[in-house]
């Protein structure tokens, strides 16, 4: 188990007066809590049940009900003890989002990490992060390439327009992936969308 006292899996290099996430064994209760200091006096965002000798990844509740629950991935991390490698370098806080709640945030070692569009995308370093903000990029030129290589293909009869529906078909999606990617919260992400 362990230790009773509060233990830290989310905090990284940043002094104690800056805000982070922690994840605490609470004894009373009999749970894992997952909470900011800095955020209403200490108020527990979120709590799991689980008996475990580290805390879960996922199985989190909340008392409000409509706040998604985390899904929490501890990469590197040795048995209930160590750093996330996110932590180490100061990136983000470790705890995995795909999307920022409280509205747009810029990227800080306090805040959550991001999963960019799909699981396995982690952002959890500046590199990384970079990387995906030229691929952002490239998502948003591609659209226009493809709205504009639509306005090119001539127009045909309806069964013979297959390749008008294909790009109108593909320049869709890839519009979606676009809002998709507004849709983290990311200062950084959405100034590369522009």
């Amino acid at each position: 188990r362990v230790p009773k006292e509060a233990t830290s899996l989310a905090q990284g290099a940043a002094s104690a007066a800056e805000s982070e996430t922690q994840i605490r064994w609470d004894a009373n209760y009999k749970r894992w809590e997952l909470f900011s200091p800095d955020y209403r006096n200490g108020s527990v965002l979120y709590f799991n049940d689980a008996d475990s000798e580290v805390p879960p990844t996922g199985g989190w509740e909340t008392y409000a009900g409509a706040i998604p629950a985390p899904q929490i991935r501890y990469v590197g991390i040795p048995a209930g003890r160590g750093e996330h490698p996110a932590e180490a370098a100061g990136f983000c806080n470790g705890v995995m989002t795909d999307m920022h709640m409280l509205g747009f945030t810029w990227a800080g070692p306090t805040d959550p990490c991001l999963v960019f569009l799909f699981p396995g995308l982690e952002l959890t370093d500046a590199a990384k992060f970079a990387a995906a903000a030229v691929g952002t990029v490239a998502a948003g030129v591609f659209a226009e390439f493809l709205v504009s290589a639509r306005r090119r293909v001539p127009r045909a009869r309806r069964l013979h327009d297959v390749p008008r529906l294909l790009l109108y078909a593909l320049t869709r999606a890839v519009g979606y992936l676009i809002m998709l990617i507004s849709m983290t919260y990311s200062v950084e992400l959405f100034l590369a969308l522009l």
